[in-house]
C-alpha cells in the first residue's frame, strides 16, 4: 500500500512540474502551450519511446499502439500524470478499506 502511495504521489510531482513548465510557457509566449506525453517522452529519450512502440505491436496487440496509445500520448503531459495520481491514490483508499 505505501508503494502504491509513493507512486501517485510521485506522478503528482510530475504532473504539476508539467503543468508548472506549460504555465510558464503559455505566460512567456502569450498563447496557449501545452506539451504532449508523446513529446515529452521524445525529448527525454527517443530510443525507450521506439522501443516501447516496437515491443506493443509486435508482442501484445497491434491495434493497441493505435489509437490507444498514440491517443494518450498526444495528451498533455500533466494531465495523464494527474490522472494516474488520482487513479493510484484512488487505488490506496481502496485497498485501504
Amino acid at each position: 500500500m505505501i508503494i502504491i502511495r509513493l507512486l501517485a504521489l510521485a506522478a503528482l510531482v510530475v504532473g504539476l512540474v508539467a503543468a508548472t513548465r506549460d504555465a510558464v510557457l503559455t505566460t512567456s509566449s502569450g498563447s496557449l502551450v501545452l506539451t504532449s506525453l508523446g513529446k515529452d517522452w521524445f525529448t527525454i529519450d527517443r530510443g525507450s519511446l521506439n522501443l516501447s512502440q516496437s515491443f506493443v505491436q509486435r508482442y501484445l496487440l497491434p491495434e493497441l499502439w493505435d489509437p490507444f496509445i498514440v491517443t494518450v500520448l498526444q495528451w498533455p503531459s500533466w494531465v495523464v500524470f494527474g490522472g494516474l495520481a488520482v487513479l493510484l491514490g484512488l487505488a490506496s483508499q481502496l485497498r485501504r478499506s
